[in-house]
């Protein structure tokens, strides 16, 4: 088995664990000593989901890939640090069968302050950030749920431009089986005036 971290084919079976019931084959890369494991996705109904949303890509504040970032722009610090704890989380928690991107990957033109606070205003540029958020996360299926047009464009969608380039159905609102478990997902709901709503 190759890497994930350094794709390096040097690695060894490291012993086994169990988790939620389920073994896991652990493995660790005796070129880079990164360590991880794999579950047989045959052998279990279990599934790994993961919720990925708001990333608004190109904000200064937004989840940027380190390919992408401009660090002579403000909060680069924080970029830094957003990604280093998404990268680590992601590699802890691999492998998932299912991502649901839940709208606002990109951050848009933010007509309303003239794009004071972006990285970049080129939302294919920001589509492109988004892309490759989903090649770190590499799931077996994915599903687009649309989110603000302010973000992702009024006159166009650019969410249904992502979800093309990874091959994944775009919804507005998804209802229905993930995982042999039932969701009801969207971005946006309905303001109540009742305090629980």
């Amino acid at each position: 088995m190759e890497c994930p971290l350094c794709k390096s084919a040097k690695t060894q079976k490291n012993g086994t664990s169990v988790r939620k019931g389920i073994r896991a084959q652990l493995y660790v890369c005796v070129t880079c000593g990164h360590q991880w494991r794999d579950y047989d996705r045959k052998a279990t109904n279990y599934r790994r989901i993961i919720f990925i949303q708001d990333t608004h890509c190109g904000h200064h504040t937004g989840l940027t890939p380190p390919e992408f970032d401009n660090i002579n722009m403000p909060y680069a610090d924080f970029r830094k640090e957003a990604w280093t704890w998404f990268n680590n989380v992601i590699e802890l928690m691999k492998p998932f069968d299912y991502c649901v991107y839940n709208g606002d990957l990109p951050d848009g033109k933010q007509i309303k302050n003239g794009g004071l606070e972006l990285i970049t205003g080129d939302r294919f540029q920001q589509i492109k950030m988004a892309v490759a958020i989903h090649n770190k996360i590499n799931p077996v299926k994915s599903i687009v749920i649309r989110g603000t047009p302010y973000h992702t464009g009024k006159e166009e969608n650019f969410e249904d431009d992502f979800a093309d380039r990874i091959g994944a159905k775009v919804y507005n609102r998804f209802l229905g089986d993930m995982g042999g478990k039932i969701f009801d997902i969207r971005h946006k709901i309905g303001r109540s005036s009742i305090p629980h709503g």
